[in-house]
């Protein structure tokens, strides 16, 4: 069938809000008081469009309050594909997936005037295990090729889990990657035990399913412990080598920094500005919770990674803080659409579920992720963390949980020894992240200029994190 288009326009002239949306030569006017309402308004009515069409809608709406267009494409059952954000004059783009793949290459387009490799097309599949392997190992700025990567970093389960297959993995790296390459495919040169395990976590990572939801709260009750940076690089790594739906969701009672270390779309919607649609999308829905993923989409920040990140209110004048009951409310509404919830958590962790938004994500988290710098003091309040949590209740997720230590470049071997030791009892594994002198300049994250060795490291807290049970003892 052809794909429809609706055309939306929201204007506001001399302080009134009006808009329409048109279908074909017919237009007609829509219901609502003020920017929001209208939105909600057309995306009810493009959804009905959808379901007795039985086919997705395209939809652009021009909001000439802001001068951008967002374009959408909606599915009858409410699902949606971001298509871009753009001014209102600018070209379409074709796909959600091309806007990925745009953003991705405006990273590590050169500034020279040289000209950037050319982005993948909208339908080139995920890349495969070997494939990301041989991305992972390559240092941002090569010129030439160097000595096998011995990973510095470690990792450990307490107990038991099973370890994962050990079938062979053919070279692509060093130098038996070249001459397997140089043999046009004659030569299968084994991997080395570097490259293979890296092969396998891989793998393990993308054969885990896509539930709906399984949610993660990133915890530490002292600012400084690397919860932001640690929530972000996996949700860079498990968006890059799957096709989960992921959604970092900063759940700092007010001015998170998540949205700092990603980068933004035009606008600059918080959760405050995706609370008030909701607000009034389920006033006029009284009868049920689903909230259709086309009215959340225009809020969400999509990362070059293929993630998307809803920030915290951070503007200096957005004095209003995200209170624990709004904190739940957004939760229930907007994780079924994810397969992966990704919490920031704050730093008020005293009091109960009704007042403190930390002890909401621990109510409402699946696991747990403890992450602390390799430092006796901030571990410290991580460990105190723990302690709290087990006497609120939550002792068994506190237990299965996985801590990440991120090595600073003072981090002594006996604090370092210190801390495992810490650890071992209270959660099941722990995964040591070196120190990366990109990360240690506290700008937004740009995942693919890290060390080899610190993204092997979140590749391996990310199949823990993910798939704990398919994690082994290096």
């Amino acid at each position: 069938m052809t794909e429809q288009t609706v055309q939306v326009t929201i204007k506001n002239t001399g302080g009134q809000w009006a808009g329409s949306y048109a279908v074909g030569n017919q237009s007609y006017d829509l219901d609502g008081r003020d920017r929001n309402g209208l939105y909600v308004t057309a995306i009810k009515r493009v959804t009905e469009i959808a379901k007795r069409e039985d086919n997705a809608v395209r939809t652009v709406i021009d909001d000439h309050h802001s001068g951008m267009a967002e374009v959408v494409l909606i599915d009858p059952d409410g699902g949606v594909e971001r298509v871009e954000t753009k001014p209102l004059t600018a070209e379409p783009v074709p796909s959600r997936k091309a806007a990925h793949a745009a953003a991705a290459e405006a990273e590590t387009t050169p500034e020279t005037g040289a000209q950037a490799p050319a982005a993948p097309a909208p339908d080139t599949p995920s890349p495969s295990a070997q494939a990301f392997v041989a991305t992972l190992n390559q240092a941002p700025a090569a010129p030439a090729p160097t000595p096998e990567l011995q990973p510095s970093y470690e990792t450990a389960s307490f107990g038991q889990r099973p370890r994962a297959s050990q079938g062979a993995v053919i070279a692509r790296e060093g130098f038996n990657g070249t001459l397997n390459r140089m043999s046009g495919g004659m030569l299968r040169l084994p991997a080395s035990r570097a490259e293979a395990r890296r092969a396998r976590l891989v793998e393990t990572l993308q054969a885990v399913p896509a539930k709906t939801p399984v949610t993660w709260a990133f915890m530490n009750s002292k600012g400084g412990g690397g919860k932001t940076t640690t929530l972000y690089n996996i949700g860079a790594i498990i968006g890059s080598l799957t096709s989960h739906k992921i959604l970092a969701l900063d759940g700092n009672d007010n001015h998170g920094t998540l949205g700092d270390k990603g980068r933004r779309q035009s606008h600059d919607a918080t959760v405050r500005d995706l609370l008030n649609v909701l607000d009034a999308y389920t006033k006029d829905n009284p009868s049920g919770t689903f909230v259709p993923p086309a009215l959340i989409a225009p809020y969400l920040h999509a990362q070059p990674e293929k993630f998307d990140v809803l920030p915290s209110q951070n503007r200096a004048y957005d004095t209003k803080v995200l209170t624990a009951p709004e904190l739940r409310r957004l939760y229930e509404l907007v994780s079924p659409s994810f397969s992966h919830v990704l919490i920031d958590t704050g730093n008020n962790i005293e009091g109960d579920a009704s007042t403190s938004t930390v002890q909401v994500a621990a109510d409402v988290a699946d696991h747990y992720v403890f992450s602390m710098m390799g430092k006796i003091d901030n571990a410290r309040n991580a460990f105190a963390t723990m302690d709290y949590l087990i006497r609120a209740g939550f002792g068994e997720k506190v237990r299965a949980s996985v801590a990440i230590v991120n090595k600073t470049h003072t981090t002594a071997p006996e604090d370092l020894d210190e801390i495992i030791e810490f650890l071992k009892g209270r959660v099941s594994t722990y995964v040591i992240v070196p120190w990366d002198a990109e990360l240690d300049r506290g700008r937004d994250i740009r995942f693919d200029r890290l060390a080899p060795a610190t993204r092997n490291a979140y590749l391996d807290a990310a199949v823990a994190i993910l798939d704990p049970n398919s994690h082994n003892r290096p």
